[in-house]
């Protein structure tokens, strides 16, 4: 990787930051309506309700006025905020058919958990019902590394529930998520999370919750890491290749910065700039990419497609 500036550039919120824990100035913007309150509860059933639906015709719906004013009224959803486009298909869905149909995924699971270099692969929202493409992205890394990764069911880390203040419903739903990671962590196999966020807001669950902060949930959280951490550690592993011609690379979070640094490093035909022009801008939050696309004519990825990209 050459760098054209050796400071990677700093990152500013926007004003449609969707408050993922990855950054540590962004706040909640979410309003906690009587109505959100009550849905919380089961938001991941109305998630797979409603993605059971024709995307296309959800991802329109949305966008109208009248119906961004009732998400704002009723839910707290400010008018601002973009919504990210459903994916035709999850995630899960995604995997089922790759993988033979009849083969149950815990039965999956635990068969390759007796396999060498596996890794329990810990999926975000995002990736599961709006990002399908970063999710792609990390099992192809994985595989290109050498690793079998468990691509298992969703798992909340209850993010949605601490944006919205609901500090109750987010502990209950990271208590039982790191209940399931603890299986595959007491056997040896590490967590890598697609989302930086996901994994810290784990992290601050167990921080805020004494009961939480068992010899157990210590040794889970010492296996586990987002993604792009985990990789920056293996870098030797991923055989990138060198673009033709080079590839002018705008980290748009600083975050991100350090962790991608040790990857590109093997790459000679990328080349790290502070300052247009460029041809990837990399941001690992959707909305962020979203907001981003509007600025820009290149093009807006997380950094695991950047990665995926350049195997």
């Amino acid at each position: 990787m050459n760098q054209s500036d050796t400071s990677p550039p700093d990152n500013t919120a926007y004003p449609a930051c969707s408050a993922c824990p990855a950054c540590l100035h962004c706040q909640p913007r979410l309003t906690p309506t009587p109505l959100a309150l009550r849905l919380l509860p089961h938001h991941q059933h109305l998630l797979r309700v409603v993605t059971s639906k024709p995307a296309s015709l959800i991802n329109r719906v949305v966008t109208l006025a009248p119906v961004r004013a009732i998400l704002a009224q009723q839910l707290g959803i400010p008018r601002t905020l973009p919504l990210p486009p459903l994916t035709r298909q999850r995630f899960t869905r995604w995997v089922r058919v790759r993988h033979d149909k009849s083969f149950p995924e815990r039965v999956h699971d635990k068969v390759h958990a007796r396999t060498a270099q596996a890794v329990y692969l810990f999926l975000g929202c995002a990736a599961q019902y709006s990002d399908l493409a970063v999710g792609v992205a990390a099992v192809q890394l994985l595989e290109a590394g050498g690793w079998n990764p468990l691509l298992v069911r969703h798992a909340c880390c209850g993010a949605i529930n601490a944006r919205y203040g609901d500090a109750a419903g987010a502990q209950a739903l990271a208590q039982h998520t790191l209940h399931r990671l603890g299986w595959y962590t007491r056997r040896g196999i590490p967590i890598v999370g697609v989302s930086a966020g996901c994994v810290q807001q784990l992290r601050q669950a167990v921080q805020d919750d004494p009961s939480l902060n068992t010899s157990d949930t210590r040794h889970l959280l010492s296996q586990t890491d987002d993604l792009l951490t985990f990789l920056a550690r293996h870098a030797h592993r991923l055989p990138l290749r060198c673009p033709e011609p080079p590839l002018r690379v705008y980290v748009a979070d600083a975050a991100s910065a350090p962790r991608l640094a040790p990857i590109l490093h093997q790459c000679a035909g990328v080349v790290w700039v502070a300052a247009a022009p460029y041809d990837r801008v990399v941001h690992p939050d959707l909305l962020c990419r979203m907001q981003l696309r509007q600025g820009t004519d290149a093009i807006c990825q997380h950094p695991l497609e950047l990665l995926a990209e350049l195997l």
